[in-house]
């Protein structure tokens, strides 16, 4: 685990973030749903990273 692993974490959070807002008018709800529930994903997976980091 280093810093490239937690950036990558993190840019793929907001790349899923930024698609969902991007195509809201052309998505269904559910597939905005995917998309954010894989940024929260993505998201917790780096601060589980972080919190092995500070142990």
């Amino acid at each position: 685990m280093n810093k490239e692993q937690l950036e990558s974490l993190l840019d793929s959070a907001v790349s899923e973030i930024e698609y969902s807002i991007r195509t809201k008018h052309t998505k269904s709800e559910e597939a905005h749903e995917h998309y954010l529930k894989n940024a929260i994903r993505f998201i917790e997976e780096a601060k589980e990273m972080m919190k092995e980091v500070s142990e």
